[in-house]
Parts: C-alpha cells; structure tokens; sequence
C-alpha cells in the first residue's frame, strides 16, 4: 500500500494530497485575483484621451504667449487624438478645439481671449472638455491665479510650462525654449 500524506486536521482518508487541497484552497483566490486585474484593465480605459494638465487666467508673466490666458492640453494615453472632436466650455461658451493631432504623451496650448477661445477669470474658472456627444471628459475648477499657473498635480504655482511636460524640468525646457 502506498503511503499519501494526509492533510493536516482532516479526517482519516479525506484529506487527500496537499497541492490538491492547496489548489482547492486557492481557486477563490485565483478568480479574486483575474476579477481585479479586469477590473483594473477596464478602469484604465475610463482615463480620458485628453486631460488639460496647465491654466494661466491670469498671464503677465508668460512673454512667448503675448501674455495671453492659456490652458494646456495633454494625452495621457497610447494612441493620437484629434482635437477636433472635442469642445472647450468655459462659462457657457462652448468652442471646438482646432484640427489638430495631438500625439500620445503631447501637449498643446491653447490661448485663450483670443481666436475665438473664451477668455479666463483672473478670479478663477471653471473649464470643461467636452467629446462629441456634448459629455465632460475633463473638468477642472481652477482658482484665482494671481501671478501664478495652475498645475493639475499641484495645484497653484510659480512655474509656468506651457507645451512641457509640469515639472520643473519642464519649466526649464519651456525657458530654453524661448
């Protein structure tokens, strides 16, 4: 008679081979698991295909802009974007974005007050994408900016970087930029 390894706290005879108690025990574990890499999966298509990343509602410091109010757009995903199939609200003006490609990982300026885009609050704004269905992709409520931009990850700041990516590092391009 062959001896099989029962189990521990099973009765005589059920217990049967551990891996396949183990492999019993961890099938819940397995769906669990597959049930939240999908959920996960399913959640990072939700990110929208176009964010605005930056906002200036009040400009006298950015010279290459013609001191103009700004909001900068940006693609966080992995495929291009046309802008075109996206409007801009701000109060309830509603603008379409131009024909323009915006790359994944890209950003684009647009200048606000002028070309037909609405002029931003220096008393704070709320700005809003819409897609083509007229459905908010992006919202963003940006406060009052006295001398200071609006950086989606931080909030209020000194550090312009219009068409860089907001870090400092950006700021620095965007300066050697010009």
């Amino acid at each position: 008679m062959t001896h099989m390894p029962k189990t521990p706290g099973c009765a005589a005879g059920r217990g049967g081979f551990l891996p396949f108690r183990r492999l019993v025990w961890s099938l819940p574990a397995l769906f669990a698991v597959l049930f939240l890499l999908a959920a996960g999966h399913a959640g990072a298509d939700d990110t929208p295909a176009l964010l605005i990343s930056e906002a200036c509602g009040d400009n006298d410091f950015v010279w290459t802009l013609g001191f103009e109010d700004y909001l900068e757009l940006y693609n966080p995903g992995r495929e291009s974007v046309r802008l075109s199939d996206y409007s801009l609200q701000v109060k309830k003006k509603i603008v379409r974005l131009p024909e323009d490609v915006l790359e994944p990982g890209g950003y684009y300026v647009l200048r606000c007050g002028v070309s037909g885009y609405p002029g931003l609050s220096k008393s704070g704004f709320t700005a809003t994408l819409l897609d083509q269905a007229g459905r908010a992709v992006d919202s963003v409520t940006v406060p009052e900016c006295k001398n200071q931009v609006w950086l989606r990850q931080e909030g209020l700041s000194h550090l312009p970087s219009p068409g860089f990516a907001n870090t400092p590092e950006g700021c620095g391009a965007w300066h050697a930029s010009v």
